[in-house]
């Protein structure tokens, strides 16, 4: 599967939109008279990632905008996708110093080249130019969205650091943590491009309920693929968060299939992890339920997210949210083990 064309397929409707929004971005980070301000800034610029939080932004509008006059200006609805955007950018460069990754979209990761110190910074740095941009807006209803997005995501972050080395996780704490670390942003894209128009209230929270299920289902799908994927394909080291102590979906389903033994030998394995560590992990894994039980609840959310859409009118922007849905069942399918 190339990922490369089919996510520039299903982001055709919105092209022109993400590119405003690149170079939105580009201005911000160039407004750095500091010359070591402004090489890392053109650093992250050349690595600008999969763009998936602004294009639901622009998707969630593009839905609404054929049948429903704007509520906002143009420059509104790209400040509110460019806020999205450097929320995500200022978190993927804390968690690369959380994680003390060496690697982000195959390439080398700010904190590998410049250190934890900058590292940190620059996220601040990110996070505050987030906050200018949206305020900037003068929208009451658009500044809220995104902060109340960001505060969710700050706890979802905060609570999954706390509980590293929390053995006794569930699936229910995970997936509450997994909801205001990751679907909470995929809400906040979707309900801010919905707020620029002047829909119905129902129709806004339908696209933010969306933006919350795909979200909740393309963070187990990267758990999962955090396991059965290769570095190549992923682009980094796999299985670096369970090997931190993180208590991911399917090995809280492995730990709940196999006996009481080997649940205490399998956490001796993560408490002091070696060279083999997850190999084993992953090998245990495939050997049980655990596989088919997270991919069952995947196809759940996706199924959940199906659901949000059916009141969306139709269009090239609503069969594109769609089939960011498909995108994930593909990359689950890639890797069934059923």
């Amino acid at each position: 599967m190339d990922v490369n064309n089919n996510v520039e397929r299903i982001y055709r409707p919105v092209k022109q939109d993400l590119l405003e929004a690149e170079k939105f971005i580009e201005d911000i980070l160039a407004g750095s008279s500091h010359k070591g301000i402004a090489n890392i800034n053109g650093f992250l610029m050349q690595s600008p990632g999969k763009k998936l939080r602004p294009a639901l932004t622009f998707l969630s509008y593009g839905a609404l905008a054929s049948g429903f006059p704007a509520r906002l200006g143009r420059r509104e609805l790209i400040a509110a996708a460019s806020s999205v955007e450097l929320l995500h950018m200022a978190s993927l460069i804390h968690d690369d110093v959380i994680d003390k990754a060496e690697f982000r979209h195959n390439k080398q990761s700010v904190n590998a080249r410049w250190g934890k110190d900058i590292s940190i910074l620059l996220g601040d740095y990110l996070f505050s130019s987030a906050c200018t941009t949206i305020v900037s807006t003068k929208d009451p209803e658009l500044f809220g969205c995104i902060a109340r997005g960001a505060n969710q995501m700050c706890e979802g972050e905060l609570s999954q650091v706390c509980d590293r080395g929390n053995f006794a996780l569930t699936e229910g704490d995970y997936l509450d943590m997994i909801e205001r670390k990751t679907a909470s942003l995929f809400s906040t894209a979707c309900y801010a491009g919905a707020l620029v128009t002047d829909s119905p209230r129902e129709l806004t929270e339908a696209l933010g309920n969306f933006g919350r299920y795909f979200g909740m289902t393309y963070q187990i799908v990267d758990d999962y693929l955090d396991i059965v994927s290769t570095e190549e394909k992923l682009g980094k080291h796999p299985g670096q968060d369970i090997l931190s102590g993180e208590m991911t979906l399917p090995i809280i389903f492995l730990f709940e299939a196999v006996s009481r033994d080997k649940k205490d030998e399998l956490i001796r394995m993560m408490s002091s992890p070696n060279g083999k560590t997850f190999r084993l992990l992953r090998d245990e894994m495939l050997s049980h339920e655990a596989t088919r039980r997270t991919e069952d609840i995947i196809h759940s959310f996706i199924g959940k997210a199906q659901k949000e859409l059916e009141a969306v009118p139709d269009g090239p922007c609503k069969t594109s949210l769609n089939e960011l849905l498909d995108f994930a069942k593909g990359k689950v399918r890639e890797y069934s083990y059923r």
